[in-house]
């Protein structure tokens, strides 16, 4: 019984997760399309904030290759994910085209930070 429930547990986080970074891709080039103001000083395209997030996830899980094994266990797998989690929402719930498109992209760094493991 107990092992059934904890692999009910796992499917239910996996799903979750899976739901968080689908939020990221389908709705962050929408919302940016939407604020992008008209005209020549017109910002960087939102497939560029999706590329940022992407690659700052991929700088932050690098730089865990250069850490010491369990390094900051504790701290990383919370305080991270509370920043990192917090800019995105942050950046998602803005009406600032360029604060968005900046934020994403610095929360996905602090929230890579959080899953050490």
């Amino acid at each position: 019984m107990a092992a059934g429930l904890a692999v009910a547990l796992i499917a239910l986080l996996a799903v979750l997760h899976v739901g968080a970074d689908n939020v990221i891709y389908n709705w962050t080039p929408k919302l940016l399309e939407g604020l992008r103001p008209a005209g020549p000083g017109r910002p960087f395209a939102p497939a560029l904030a999706l590329t940022l997030y992407e690659g700052a996830y991929v700088a932050c899980r690098t730089l865990f290759a250069f850490l010491p094994e369990r390094t900051g266990e504790k701290r990383f797998l919370i305080f991270p994910g509370l920043l990192g989690g917090a800019l995105l929402l942050g950046g998602l719930c803005s009406d600032s085209y360029w604060l968005m498109a900046l934020a994403i992209p610095a929360g996905a760094f602090f929230w890579g930070w959080s899953s050490r493991r």
